[in-house]
C-alpha cells in the first residue's frame, strides 16, 4: 500500500504586479490562508491608558475569495475563520468569523480588514483595522483589526497570514491550486522514516527533487514506497519570486526546513 505524509507549505509572493493585476482571477476562486507563527491576540490598555496589556498567541485559518474590483482596490470576502487562542485562565479558546478585507490604492498601497469574531460561542464584536498603508507585500496579509482603535482599553488582532495551498496526493500524481502571480514550482520528497529517526533533519531525510521550477500545478509522483515505509512531500514557489521557502512558518512547524533540504545533493537548483 502506498503512504504519503504531506507536509504543509506555503507560498511566499512579493507585491503581485505591483497591485495593477486585475481582479478576474485574482488568487483564483478562493485561497485558503493560515496565521503565521508571529500573529497574536493582545488584550489590555493602549495610550492613553495604562493598565497590563495581554499577548496570546494565536493560530488558526481562514479562506479569501474574490468579490471583484471597484476601481481602487480588489476586494475579498473573509470565510471560514477558525482561530484558537488562550483564556486568562490558560483554557483554550476557539474563535470564529467572517469578514471583509481590500487591497490597492492610488498612489501608495493600502489596505482594510474588518471581522465580525465570536469567542467561545459568544455574541460577535466587529473588529475594524480602518484603511491603513500597507499591502504592498499582498497576499500576505499583515494587519491589525481591533475593537476601538487601539485607544485605552481595546482587544486586537494581529493578523499575519499567507497563503496556504494544499498539496493533494493520489495513487500518481501530485497536485495543487494554481495561484495568479505563482508561475514555478518545487517540489522535494523523502523518507519519513529517515526524518523522525533524524530528529526532523532535512538534509538526510530529503531524497529527490521531483519538480524543479515547473509551470503545470501537477506531476507524476515517484515509485511506490517500500512496504512499511511513507513518503513526504513539501512544496514552494519558484522561479524569481522573492522569500520562496519550504517552510510553513505556523506554530505546528518545529524547525526550519530550507538549510537542511539546501544542504543536500538533490535539492531543486
Amino acid at each position: 500500500m502506498r503512504r504519503y505524509i504531506v507536509l504543509p507549505a506555503v507560498i511566499l509572493l512579493g507585491v503581485l504586479g505591483a497591485l495593477e493585476a486585475s481582479a478576474q482571477g485574482l488568487l483564483g476562486p478562493s485561497t485558503p490562508y493560515r496565521l503565521t507563527s508571529d500573529a497574536a491576540l493582545l488584550e489590555g490598555c493602549f495610550d492613553p491608558c495604562d493598565c497590563p496589556l495581554l499577548l496570546r498567541p494565536l493560530a488558526g485559518r481562514f479562506t479569501l475569495v474574490p468579490t471583484g474590483f471597484d476601481g481602487l482596490f480588489w476586494n475579498f470576502d473573509v470565510t471560514s475563520i477558525h482561530w484558537r487562542s488562550t483564556a486568562t485562565d490558560g483554557t483554550p479558546s476557539i474563535i470564529m468569523g467572517s469578514g471583509r478585507y481590500r487591497v490597492g490604492g492610488e498612489v501608495a498601497a493600502m489596505h482594510e480588514l474588518t471581522l465580525d469574531l465570536a469567542t467561545d460561542g459568544g455574541p460577535p464584536e466587529h473588529f475594524d483595522s480602518g484603511l491603513v498603508t500597507g499591502g504592498g507585500t499582498f497576499p500576505r496579509i499583515d494587519i491589525s483589526p481591533s475593537l476601538n482603535g487601539q485607544v485605552c482599553w481595546d482587544r486586537v488582532f494581529e493578523v499575519h497570514a499567507r497563503p496556504a495551498p494544499r498539496l493533494a496526493v493520489d495513487r500518481d500524481w501530485l497536485s495543487w491550486p494554481e495561484i495568479t502571480g505563482a508561475d514555478r514550482f518545487d517540489v522535494v520528497s523523502g523518507s519519513l522514516a529517515v526524518l523522525r529517526a533524524s530528529g526532523g533533519d532535512f538534509a538526510e531525510a530529503t531524497s529527490w527533487c521531483l519538480a524543479d521550477d515547473v509551470e503545470a500545478t501537477e506531476i507524476l509522483g515517484d515509485e511506490d514506497p517500500a512496504p512499511g515505509e511513507c513518503t513526504w512531500y513539501v512544496l514552494r514557489l519558484g522561479g524569481d519570486a522573492p522569500g520562496m521557502s519550504y517552510d510553513s512558518d505556523t506554530p505546528e512547524q518545529a524547525g526550519p526546513r530550507d538549510p537542511g533540504i539546501e544542504q543536500t545533493s538533490v535539492a531543486c537548483p
